[in-house]
């Protein structure tokens, strides 16, 4: 048995992939006030 979704929307970021692996190395730091 198969059930299939279909999704509402997709979201597409076009960025370099520098840009992208900061963003990513950067999540999971919190900013100190």
């Amino acid at each position: 048995m198969q059930t299939k979704i279909e999704p509402e929307f997709v979201l597409f970021f076009d960025c370099p992939e520098e840009e992208m692996e900061r963003r990513l190395l950067s999540r999971n730091q919190v900013e100190l006030m």
